[in-house]
């Protein structure tokens, strides 16, 4: 059963809440919730931060003829909504948290996120 706030939907937009250090400089074991409590501010005129103030995770209808745009996301000349129904005309527009998001801990501790400099890519070329 669909919700007809989505009827004229393709897809369905869930926006990251993206949280940083929150000036743990070590990791501890306690649960991420618990360790940073703080999202990162973007401010939405730095164009540097554009990407990350606007990501997210979409849902998208299984039965549509798609054809994708650049970003695979979001799909060309179809309307994609926000989680409470009101549809987004572009894929850069501003956040809206006030139904559903998705943490996104981007850098956890300072000493994690050099660990995983340190590791390199998930995905790596084979020599």
């Amino acid at each position: 059963m669909s919700l007809p706030i989505f009827k004229n939907c393709s897809s369905i937009l869930i926006n990251w809440k993206y949280y940083g250090d929150n000036d743990n400089i070590y990791y501890e074991s306690r649960p991420l919730q618990q360790r940073f409590t703080k999202p990162f501010y973007f401010n939405n005129k730095n164009k540097r931060n554009i990407y990350f103030y606007c990501a997210g995770k979409t849902i998208i209808r299984s039965r549509l003829n798609l054809t994708w745009a650049h970003f695979p996301h979001y799909l060309k000349n179809k309307p994609m909504c926000r989680p409470d129904g009101k549809i987004i005309k572009n894929y850069f527009s501003p956040p809206n948290y006030s139904i559903a998001y998705i943490k996104h801990y981007a850098t956890k501790s300072t000493e994690e996120f050099i660990e995983r400099l340190i590791r390199g890519a998930v995905l790596k070329k084979e020599t």
